[in-house]
């Protein structure tokens, strides 16, 4: 009786693992898709001719914006197989969703007929696509130029360009379920991330959210508008500091 309830538990445990695919299995693509996910150029701009002492970046032909993961590319993926093929609650919400983006994003009938094959790996092509979604992707100066570049997980400063607060949130509390192996809220958040032709962009001009000044070593280094006025010092951090609100800290040391 006890092998034939340990048979029976195995049985159902495997109908559920292999009911849980709503798509291909997703893997990793360094190559980014031929087509799509555009980029854009900006001039370099000498922080010692500001007035101000920090310059934004302007329109212009001299270096290329790079496209940051938001969430790094092996993450990212992690996060597609978990809400899409490790679950089955929000499973079905989050790929149709899925397939609204890659559809935005230019991909072809091709790759999402392949997205959708339950269960297989998915092709070359898919995976071009899925690893390189443009809502994950914020465009900005090349990780050279930051006076900070995260080197894997999770990139806060290019979730910092990311124009849409709802966006935003919803971005870090996929980051949360992911900690907490919450599969069906990531499963939930990917169902409602909004279908974006182009990555997040990097506003130029005077109301660039990239500024360039010195960091802590005198270099000229770019960094995100918000960093660089909540650090107060007036400089590009060399760290991952967070976005602090003075005003916060007075309250607490009153």
């Amino acid at each position: 009786m006890c092998i034939m309830l340990r048979f029976s538990l195995l049985i159902i445990s495997m109908v559920i693992f292999f009911s849980a695919n709503a798509s291909c299995i997703f893997q990793v693509n360094k190559n980014k898709p031929k087509s799509g996910i555009s980029g854009g150029k900006f001039n370099h701009c000498n922080v010692d001719s500001s007035l101000q002492g920090v310059c934004d970046p302007t329109q212009g032909t001299e270096n290329h914006m790079t496209r940051h993961h938001i969430f790094d590319k092996h993450l990212w993926i992690n996060v597609l197989n978990n809400g899409l093929n490790q679950t089955l609650n929000n499973q079905e919400a989050a790929k149709e969703n899925i397939v609204k983006l890659l559809q935005e994003a230019g991909a072809s009938s091709v790759v999402i007929e392949d997205f959708k094959q339950d269960g297989k790996i998915c092709n070359s092509e898919t995976n071009k696509w899925l690893t390189w979604l443009p809502v994950n992707l914020s465009l900005g100066p090349a990780p050279q130029d930051r006076s900070f570049d995260p080197a894997n997980d999770f990139d806060n400063w290019a979730l910092l360009i990311v124009s849409d607060p709802v966006t935003k949130n919803l971005f870090k509390d996929i980051k949360t379920a992911v900690a907490n192996y919450d599969y069906a809220t990531i499963a939930k958040k990917l169902a409602q991330l909004p279908a974006v032709k182009t990555p997040w962009q990097m506003t130029l001009g005077t109301n660039a959210n990239w500024v360039r000044a010195y960091d802590s070593n005198s270099k000229q280094k770019y960094c995100p508008k918000e960093i660089f006025d909540n650090y107060g010092m007036n400089i590009c951090p060399n760290e991952d500091v967070k976005v602090f609100d003075m005003r916060s800290f007075y309250t607490l040391v009153a």
